[in-house]
Parts: structure tokens; C-alpha cells; sequence
């Protein structure tokens, strides 16, 4: 972070290149890819990450609690 502060450029930047991003994403559906299927999927794998380890955590906490 030091380095960039120094070095780097800091400025605005989230609204650069948007019509290239727009663009880029119109285009997902010729590639045969859905960003619909591809948003709900990493939903889904996040979701099941963090109930797997959210579980682990409780018992790891349960286990604590009984001693």
C-alpha cells in the first residue's frame, strides 16, 4: 500500500472503460457463455463454502463449550 501511495497514481477509476466492459459482457451470450448461469453458480459454491465452514466452526465451538 506504501509503495502505491508513492509511486502509483491514485485516482478514480471504477468509471474508466465501462462502455469496453459493457461491450465485453453484450458479447458473453456469442461465446455460449450465460452470466445468469455463471453468477448463480458462484453463488452457489460461495454459499456452500461458507455453510461448510460456518458447520465446522460450530462444532469446533460446541466441542469447547461440552469440556
Amino acid at each position: 500500500m506504501l509503495l502505491r501511495i508513492k509511486h502509483g497514481e491514485p485516482k478514480d477509476r471504477i468509471e474508466q472503460e465501462v462502455v469496453k466492459a459493457r461491450r465485453m459482457l453484450d458479447r458473453l451470450p456469442e461465446l455460449g457463455i450465460s452470466i445468469d448461469k455463471v453468477t448463480q453458480q458462484l453463488e452457489d459454491e460461495g454459499v456452500e463454502k461458507f455453510s461448510t465452514s460456518f458447520d465446522k466452526l460450530m462444532g469446533t465451538l460446541e466441542k469447547a463449550l461440552k469440556k
